[in-house]
């Protein structure tokens, strides 16, 4: 190791050496050495600068990259929480109408519950009423049926009423619409001079 870090340092300075004498023959040794100087000190100034360019425009790039980054993230947030505010929704919904289904349905239970009931009953008065009305032997009626029945002929019977009623109006109309014209005529003709 100690043998490489020497043939290195040799190697080095041989550069150095090469570096200082390569200059322009013309000038004398410490003048070369000086000219040589300046010429590198112009061309690290030179990479220098041309560096700290680079720099500048890796900085804007970074700069430039991470903007978009976080563009990128901000969208992609956006994203997600509008996924997840659309899963929300429809958990929301589901849940909402799976309530309204089982409120219906209970709902649809007590409804069917409450008909049989009042059949039920309707059923038990028939026979009761039946059985006060006609005594022992006598044929059932069924009662809902009857009052049906009653209830259309009386319907029809109240329709035929208002009906006349109806055309009785008409002609009572009629007969004032006629009545003053031909009063109001006849008075005109009583006016009339002869």
């Amino acid at each position: 190791m100690a043998n490489q870090l020497r043939e290195r340092h040799q190697g080095l300075k041989e550069k150095y050496r090469e570096l200082i004498e390569g200059g322009d023959p013309s000038l004398p040794p410490e003048k070369r050495h000086l000219v040589n100087l300046a010429q590198l000190l112009r061309d690290s100034r030179e990479r220098g600068r041309k560096q700290g360019e680079e720099v500048k425009e890796l900085t804007q790039r970074l700069s430039d990259a991470q903007g978009d980054n976080k563009l990128l993230r901000m969208s992609i947030t956006r994203q997600r929480l509008a996924y997840e505010r659309e899963d929300l929704v429809l958990q929301l919904e589901r849940a909402g109408l799976q309530q309204s289904v089982e409120a219906l349905a209970d709902e649809l239970q007590d409804v069917k519950a409450e008909l049989d009931a009042f059949r039920e009953k309707a059923e038990r008065l028939n026979v009761e009423l039946n059985h006060i009305l006609g005594g022992p032997g006598a044929p059932i009626l069924d009662l809902d049926a009857l009052c049906t029945e009653n209830r259309s002929v009386y319907l029809h019977e109240r329709f035929s009423q208002v009906q006349g009623e109806v055309s009785l109006l008409k002609t009572h109309v009629v007969k004032y619409k006629v009545g003053p014209v031909a009063c109001v005529s006849a008075h005109r003709s009583a006016q009339r001079p002869r």
